[in-house]
């Protein structure tokens, strides 16, 4: 009897790489003077470009209970633009409690610990485990607690990097941590790929706003702002401008990058064949696919539109390929759906190149 191997497109089939990290407060693991250096705000370049309707978007989604949920592939500025949106409505700094997660933060104990530091919680989490709690009733005296601040509460929770964050435990506590938000604060939400649960819900309470990739690209004119002085010292020509948009389609971090080497006067090269571009493509974007989502990633590429259909009818000349589009746009990788194409997706042309 053949062998038979899973296809590439199917699911996890357990949950058992969480039962440890799901099995409660390992003692030493947190440290919680360690943790407490992660909350703060990150910083922003001094010569970043004023987006005045994207800082008035971010202000006003900071309402009370309100959740802002912003959702793009690396790089395209999203932290940036809630740091620039919390200048704008004048929001102090230490109203700010700001955790960028990472995947060690994937247990539920970790996460709640993370919480209770970044709110000012007096009573940690371990008190309430070790006396028998569940995590979701830890979560709640947390959220009582909270509440019974009032105006000594923080008032904006920034989440960064939740895509970091798969353990259906920690999941459940996020999903809980936003439905039950505490009046009088607001949180935001920041991740490469779509959240995990739903939220219909709060968008029908008007609590809910997101902002997408198709916000935060740099418009044409934008990215023209954005070289104003390049091409004002003769550094680039408005054709190389108008190039460079048509090759990004705004992704920030690639322009950012590419007026950088601009300015140090380096060896002028097209932006796919700039060196630190293609470290940022190679390593921020492409750097975590295994040698068969790369291969799948190429054929995506190569074939500039693509859907799911025609990429499984083309599965015999992509051997172990990794993924379709569909669950290479899933992961936030940039892959634009075609509007009215049904399933159908379209690489960035900076990835074509």
């Amino acid at each position: 009897m053949g062998q038979c191997v899973k296809p590439f497109n199917d699911g996890c089939a357990a949950n058992d790489e969480f039962q440890s990290a799901n099995s409660g407060l390992q003692r030493g693991e947190l440290i919680r003077d360690l943790l407490r250096q992660r909350v703060h705000i990150p910083p922003v370049p001094s010569d970043s470009m004023v987006r005045p309707k994207l800082d008035t978007r971010i202000s006003e989604a900071l309402t009370s209970r309100g959740v802002l949920f912003l959702e793009a592939p690396c790089g395209y500025g999203k932290s940036h633009a809630v740091v620039s949106g919390l200048v704008s409505a004048q929001m102090a700094a230490d109203q700010v409690r700001w955790i960028t997660l990472n995947s060690q933060d994937n247990a539920p104990s970790r996460f709640l610990t993370l919480l209770a530091i970044a709110l000012d919680l007096p009573e940690t989490p371990e008190q309430g485990l070790q006396s028998g709690a569940t995590f979701s009733d830890t979560l709640s005296m947390m959220q009582v607690a909270l509440a019974r601040e009032g105006s000594g509460q923080p008032r904006v929770l920034v989440l960064d990097n939740l895509q970091n964050l798969s353990n259906p435990a920690v999941v459940d506590l996020l999903q809980q941590l936003v439905m039950e938000f505490p009046s009088g604060s607001s949180i935001v939400l920041i991740s490469r790929k779509a959240l995990p649960f739903e939220t219909h819900s709060l968008e029908l309470e008007n609590r809910f706003t997101r902002i997408g990739p198709e916000t935060l690209e740099f418009s044409r004119s934008e990215t023209f702002e954005f070289f104003r002085s390049a091409t004002a010292k003769s550094e680039l020509t408005s054709v190389a401008v108008d190039n460079l948009y048509y090759m990004t389609e705004g992704w920030a971090t690639p322009l950012a990058l590419y007026r950088r080497e601009v300015a140090q006067n380096i060896e002028r090269k097209p932006i796919q064949e700039t060196p630190s571009v293609e470290r940022f493509l190679k390593e921020s974007v492409l750097g975590n696919l295994t040698p068969g989502q790369m291969r799948s990633m190429r054929g995506i590429a190569e074939l500039e539109l693509c859907s799911d259909e025609l990429f499984l009818a083309l599965e015999r000349l992509l051997p172990e390929a990794g993924f379709v589009p569909s669950q290479a746009a899933e992961r936030g990788l940039p892959l634009k759906p075609m509007p009215g194409r049904g399933r159908w997706f379209r690489a960035n042309p900076l990835l074509q190149e």
